[in-house]
């Protein structure tokens, strides 16, 4: 496998990705430089914090335009954790001046608040189950049916062009957990904290992803 760069905007806390890294054996360098994307062809964007911060960030290190033009390799993969998934976006409710990388159609809305009982409050944290509606192979064999662990008071609502996502249910509520789009993934989830099965599923998506598409 090639090695994975892991980008380090100096605001998402990459600390635990590097860790899910170094568990998995997998070979990465940190990336500290626009420039330095196009030295690999699988990369993670960490995220923690608001979309606000994390897309100010990336704008003043002018990795905004950067990522941009890493996804416009067929050749090379993007994977985007928790808030790095929502910046794939134009927009969101939780920062509404802001405009995110929009690499991916649709839009970041803010959790409802439901009733009291402990899965409807917000922020959505714990163990949730994700269900797939796809055929997709990949996304039956890695996410259907899987536990991950979920913090977050933000949702992603991708376009319904999108065909390969992974779902949560939110007492009635359907929420996305994961977009796959060619060379485009989101998770809404923190696979690096979502023990052997989060950990196996970034070493599939860097392994395997690409024989799916």
């Amino acid at each position: 496998m090639e090695p994975i760069g892991v980008i380090n905007y100096g605001y998402g806390n990459i600390f635990s990705v590097i860790n899910a890294l170094d568990y998995l054996n997998l070979e990465y360098k940190i990336i500290e430089k626009p420039d330095q994307l196009q030295e690999y062809q699988n990369v993670v964007l960490p995220g923690v914090g608001s979309f606000g911060n994390v897309m100010r960030k990336l704008n003043e290190l002018d990795f905004n335009n950067a990522i941009k033009n890493y996804i416009d390799r067929d050749e090379n993969l993007l994977l985007g954790i928790c808030v790095g998934m929502q910046v794939f976006f134009s927009k969101s409710e939780e920062s509404e001046k802001i405009t995110g990388l929009n690499l991916l159609e649709g839009s970041v809305k803010k959790l409802t608040k439901i009733d009291k009982n402990y899965i409807d409050r917000i922020p959505n944290i714990g163990w949730r189950n994700n269900f797939v509606e796809s055929n997709n192979k990949f996304l039956q064999d890695n996410l259907n049916n899987k536990e991950t662990y979920f913090i977050h008071s933000y949702y992603c609502e991708p376009n319904e062009k999108y065909k390969d996502v992974s779902y949560i249910f939110r007492n009635q509520e359907k929420i996305v957990s994961s977009i796959f789009d060619r060379n485009i993934i989101g998770i809404q989830f923190h696979a690096e904290r979502s023990k052997s099965q989060g950990l196996s599923l970034i070493k599939e998506i860097f392994s395997n992803w690409r024989n799916h598409y």
